[in-house]
């Protein structure tokens, strides 16, 4: 029986293409969130809830790549930079709502914008919409699998 040399097959090929734009969008935030002095996973959380008017911690997880062990210690480190508040929800007193401070939506006005624009400068204005679609179904399929 012979071995398939597997490491050009395209599904090694897909794999290396995903880590390799992983790694580029992971670069560029680095260098954004550096600048305000805080980590990629907080400022991601800080443009979770920058469009929201609170989550719970769950659907910070949900909506970020940390996990929720990791909500709640970056949440707390957030919250000692007074960009974030939480409060228990009125519906539960077992769950908390993060909310921006004042301060935590004045970092999501600056730097939102400049990272969309970006994002967009570097990528999204190489591809049709019709690709850009395209590559939505196919994460969206993805996405399914994931969880």
């Amino acid at each position: 029986m012979t071995v398939k040399n597997e490491r050009d097959s395209p599904e090694i090929t897909l794999i290396r293409r995903v880590e390799r734009f992983r790694d580029w969008l992971n670069r560029g935030a680095r260098r954004e969130a550096v600048q305000y002095g805080i980590s990629v996973p907080e400022m991601d959380v800080v443009f979770a809830l920058g469009n929201q008017s609170g989550l719970r911690m769950g659907q910070i997880a949900r909506s970020t790549l940390n996990s929720a062990a990791n909500i709640t210690r970056i949440v707390k480190k957030l919250e000692e930079r007074q960009l974030v508040s939480r409060c228990r929800c009125p519906e539960s007193d077992r769950e908390v709502i993060v909310e921006l401070t004042e301060a935590g939506v004045a970092l999501f006005d600056e730097v939102y914008p400049r990272q969309y624009e970006a994002l967009k400068a570097r990528l999204l204005t190489k591809l049709s919409s019709r690709q850009i679609e395209a590559i939505n179904a196919v994460l969206e399929d993805f996405d399914d699998h994931v969880e």
